[in-house]
This record gives C-alpha cells, structure tokens and sequence, in this order.
C-alpha cells in the first residue's frame, strides 16, 4: 500500500479563500507540486480508496474555514471603524492602490449635494430628480437612479469617516 499525503501551501501575508491560488504539494516517493484541478483528478484516482486522505481533506477544510473567519474578522473591524473594505470603490471615491482610496472631486460634490438634500427633508425620488436636474452624472456619465442614490445616502458614516462632509 502506498502511503500518500498532500499539504497546502498558503501565503501568510493573504488571506484568500480562492483555490487557485493555492498550490498543494502530492508527496509520494518524490515531491511535486501540483494544481488544484490536478488535485481532483488525484483524488479521483485515490482518495475514493477508504483511508487515504479522508483525515487530510477534513483538515484542509477546517483550515479554509479558520482563515475565512479571520477573513471575515478583518472585514468586520475595517466596516465598523468606516474603512475601505475592497470591491468597488463607494461613489465620490477612486481607487488608487489595494487598501486606498482618493476623493474624487466632481463625485464628491454629487455627494456632498445628494447629503444636503437629504439633511432639507427630501424624499429620495426628489433628490434623484434633482440631481439629474442638476446635471450630476455617475461615474459611467448616465443619469441617476433611486437605487444609486439611496446607496449614497446610506453610507453617511463612511463619507463623513474620510473626508466628504
């Protein structure tokens, strides 16, 4: 009987949850590393035999689940201190390296405009109007909807938090 085993590799400084990333290392008589996707055709091939990675894969599993919950942790600190999270970037804002974020000035008016409004007792189809009216575009240059402008008014707190009041 052949004994198998497998270890992730992981990067320290990233906490991702992507599998691709990662990079398994098969260990039999010699070391090699090998893919994801090589990983399920191995696992195919052995791991359905009783014994083989069961205990293994259990464990990588409960690894995966360890980083998404300091994942989870770090993204839940960053919201409730109104930083910058990833993704796309909130309107009034550019993207300008991985955990940075510029004012951008035009959108930053929309918004300031868009808070005013509110702060005057207008309904949000109201500001929608006269935003429009107004001519502020999105960053795509087209007329706003309710949606996108509620989405600004509901993140009050972050544009305070940095810097568009």
């Amino acid at each position: 009987m052949i004994e198998l085993r497998f270890e992730n590799v992981m990067r320290l400084d990233n906490l991702t949850l992507d599998l691709d990333t990662d990079t398994y290392k098969l260990v039999q008589d010699a070391l090699k590393e090998i893919t994801p996707s090589e990983l399920v055709s191995f696992a195919l091939e052995y791991a359905l035999r009783p014994g083989h990675l069961d205990g293994l894969v259990i464990k990588h599993l409960e690894e995966i689940k360890k980083r998404s919950n300091a994942a989870r942790a770090v993204k839940q600190a960053k919201k409730q201190q109104h930083r910058y999270v990833g993704g796309n970037p909130p309107f009034g804002f550019i993207h300008i390296s991985r955990n940075h974020l510029e004012i951008e000035p035009s959108q930053a008016q929309t918004v300031r405009r868009a808070l005013q409004l509110q702060d005057e007792g207008h309904a949000l189809k109201e500001i929608t109007e006269l935003l429009n009216a107004e001519g502020h575009v999105t960053r795509q240059g087209k007329s706003f909807y309710p949606a996108t402008v509620r989405r600004i008014l509901l993140n009050r707190e972050f544009y305070s938090a940095n810097g568009i009041e």
